[in-house]
């Protein structure tokens, strides 16, 4: 293991990061193809087919799926429900009319017709590194994938969606490149707006 950190210190990370790829599972391996290279040289793949995905590629898919639905990240959904909680721990006396307000906020939030975040989530899983194995989900390198392609693609993010295979996600309304990145920054300003507002309030309520 320290020789193998050893090499990659050296300037040998490319070559022992192609090693570890033909070294994957040739079950799944032989279902990957070559889908580009990112702005610091690594290659990432796709299989030519959704039901050739790892069960546990699948599992996450369908999660993220879900959300996609439902219009709001998990992560958020149990923010609110955490603030909300907060508010009617607190005694307040503005308690019910702040947690009809949290209702009207969540009920705004799912007028959206899309989580960009969601979007490039789908893509960083569909992606899967050349140093990846698709048969564990690993919430860390997906992270990484994730931070990576939002830094390389932020400024063509329908064209990066459509290639990604996430067309059937995309509202079904024709954009120019510059009405499409204003379309997308005004989503997630609302949704920005969403989780600071229900935050605050649930913070407010959760001191009184």
């Amino acid at each position: 293991m320290y020789f193998i950190h050893f090499l990659a210190l050296l300037g040998f990370k490319k070559s022992i990061c192609n090693y570890v790829y033909a070294s994957q599972s040739k079950t799944y391996r032989q279902y990957l193809e070559f889908a580009f290279a990112d702005s610091k040289g690594q290659r990432y793949y796709r299989f030519n087919d959704l039901k050739n995905m790892p069960l546990a590629m699948l599992e996450q898919l369908n999660i993220l799926q879900l959300e996609v639905e439902s219009r709001i990240k998990g992560s958020d959904l149990d923010e609110w429900i955490s603030n909300c909680k907060k508010i009617i721990s607190s005694g307040s006396k503005t308690s019910l009319a702040d947690i009809g307000y949290m209702l009207g906020a969540l009920e705004e939030r799912r007028t959206l017709l899309l989580d960009p975040r969601l979007l490039m989530e789908i893509a960083a899983l569909l992606y899967i590194r050349e140093d990846e194995d698709p048969t564990i989900y690993n919430r860390d390198l997906h992270r990484e994938k994730f931070l990576q392609f939002n830094y390389d693609k932020k400024d063509v993010l329908f064209d990066f969606f459509v290639s990604a295979g996430l067309s059937r996600y995309l509202p079904s309304v024709n954009f120019m490149p510059a009405e499409w990145e204003k379309y997308l920054n005004n989503q997630l300003q609302q949704i920005q707006a969403f989780n600071e507002l229900t935050t605050k309030i649930g913070t407010l309520n959760f001191a009184s």
